[in-house]
């Protein structure tokens, strides 16, 4: 689901973005998109497929790594002991003007 700037989990992740960065970057950023993965509903597992599919790119939730090696994403993001890991790695395009970040996401059964 694609939340609407006014609600709490744009907000939420917005927040969680900007305490991530250095307080001179913060002015720079800009959130274009929030998805909420998981919905309400009987099966979670169910609709994190289906919010997920087809999604490549969120740009909300940052990480800093010493390095934009998808090896070392991998590595570092995936190692936590949760249900849902991810990582993230930065990438230019030439169809979009600067950095985009790009998060890799799983559901771990």
């Amino acid at each position: 689901v694609d939340l609407p700037r006014s609600a709490s989990g744009f907000h939420y992740a917005v927040t969680h973005l900007q305490l991530s960065l250095h307080t001179d970057n913060r002015p720079r950023l800009e959130v274009y998109k929030v998805y909420e993965l998981i919905g309400p509903g009987p099966s979670p597992r169910c609709s994190f497929e289906q919010c997920t599919q087809g999604l490549h790119q969120v740009h909300c939730w940052y990480y800093p790594y010493q390095s934009d090696d998808v090896d070392e994403v991998f590595e570092r993001g995936f190692a936590p002991h949760k249900r849902y890991r991810f990582g993230l790695y930065f990438a230019k395009s030439d169809h979009v003007k600067g950095t985009i970040m790009k998060l890799l996401l799983c559901d771990v059964a």
